[in-house]
């Protein structure tokens, strides 16, 4: 059984996360987000719970085996687009590595099925260019409002 790669626009048509508001720990990537991604920092939630883009070191060294719990923990929290919240912080974080990535970005899609009583879980996935799926993540979050 195979999976495919999500359908996200090239890095060019995403938006970038950049500017004054962004977190220090995101600023080593250069992070591309779709437009409904960041729908909850723009006008209002989408009301769907997923984060699809794009994300590569800012240096332009290529993604390796080690890097790719950073790439997956570098992505705002799916729930944003459903709940307001000021900080998600993170109870659990599980990575697995399937691949040795390709240089190159990394699509991304990060998603949330169970928001109850405060807590979350989020699954990832992380492509590679060649589109091999390099890494699987599940994350265990709370909300903080």
């Amino acid at each position: 059984m195979r999976g495919e790669p999500p359908d996200v626009p090239p890095p060019d048509a995403c938006v970038k996360v950049e500017g004054p508001a962004t977190p220090e720990f995101v600023k080593r990537f250069d992070l591309r987000l779709t437009e409904d991604s960041v729908a909850w920092a723009r006008t209002a939630p989408s009301g769907v719970a997923e984060m699809l883009g794009w994300i590569r070191f800012v240096d332009g060294r290529p993604p390796d085996s080690a890097s790719l719990p950073l790439f997956a923990d570098a992505f705002p929290p799916s729930s944003f687009n459903v709940v307001p919240s000021l900080w998600v912080p993170t109870l659990e974080l599980t990575v697995h590595v399937r691949a040795r990535p390709a240089p190159g970005w990394l699509r991304c899609r990060f998603q949330t099925r169970y928001l109850i009583d405060g807590y979350l879980e989020e699954d990832g996935e992380l492509w590679d260019e060649g589109g091999r799926l390099v890494a699987l993540s599940r994350q265990m979050a709370r909300i903080q409002t």
